[in-house]
């Protein structure tokens, strides 16, 4: 079995050509335009498959059948398009005047595969196309930059959600952000807080009683180092904004046969 490259003219070595009177003689000369051949193609979906019919010539034709000149050999041109198929080729060429019918048969690849295998060695070969087209018989979506897929988000219903975006290059550095909703992880192994996670709690001041944690750890701070008195006369504990005059809360603080009660905020 030998290979040909689809859509590509080429030489072929047939033979041995053969003495049609005995059958055995190498015949190294023949009048080549009473040659007649055939390239004929297989097809696996049960259909008769392509071929070509074609009358050698002697030079400057489609078909050149031209002698080796040793032991019946011959070169034949085939043209680009009857090599235009892929897949199982046979090759006959007969003239019951002159020669033995002679047959060969051969593999046509597609161009990328050929000369893959063929056409150079490492870097100056060419590569496979391995090209992903369909997904479960559906189009794959269009790459936006070369090398990179194309990547959505699917639903159990089937939908798509958000956007179709490429792979950055810190990809494998990415974080997941939830823009809208909530996102439950059931594994949270290795999940922990970033050293700089408690900056962004937000520390501005409580314009009331806290009603949320960061506001509480805001407020305790607050407490101790920001402005805050206890009148003995009102017997009322009040802490101020950073204004120094805005009271923020206000507790009554009570002192009852020796029990100090502090009451809450408001």
């Amino acid at each position: 079995m030998r290979f040909l490259k689809q859509n590509t003219a080429v030489l072929v070595t047939v033979g041995p050509i053969l003495v049609f009177s005995d059958g055995v003689t190498p015949k190294d000369t023949a009048t080549v335009t009473g040659i007649a051949g055939v390239v004929s193609y297989d097809d696996d979906d049960g259909s008769v498959g392509a071929h070509f019919d074609f009358t050698c010539s002697a030079s400057g034709g489609d078909n050149d059948l031209v002698a080796v000149g040793h032991c019946g050999m011959w070169t034949l041109e085939l043209t680009a398009a009857q090599t235009n198929y892929t897949g199982r080729m046979i090759l006959c060429l007969t003239d019951a005047d002159q020669i033995c019918p002679v047959f060969h048969e051969f593999q046509v690849l597609a161009a990328n595969v050929y000369d893959s295998l063929f056409a150079g060695v490492g870097p100056t070969a060419d590569l496979l196309d391995v090209n992903c087209t369909q997904w479960l018989g559906t189009a794959c979506h269009a790459a936006t930059i070369n090398g990179v897929p194309i990547v959505q988000q699917h639903t159990t219903g089937g939908g798509v959600d958000g956007p179709a975006t490429s792979y950055p290059t810190n990809f494998k550095d990415l974080s997941i952000a939830v823009t809208t909703g909530t996102m439950t992880v059931g594994d949270k192994t290795g999940f922990s807080l970033a050293s700089t996670g408690l900056d962004a709690i937000p520390v501005a001041n409580p314009t009331g009683v806290a009603d949320t944690f960061p506001k509480m750890l805001v407020a305790l701070w607050r407490h101790f180092f920001k402005k805050a008195d206890f009148t003995k006369a009102s017997g009322a504990k009040k802490t101020y904004a950073d204004n120094g005059t805005t009271v923020v809360t206000t507790q009554t603080c009570t002192d009852a046969d020796g029990v100090q009660t502090q009451g809450p905020a408001t």
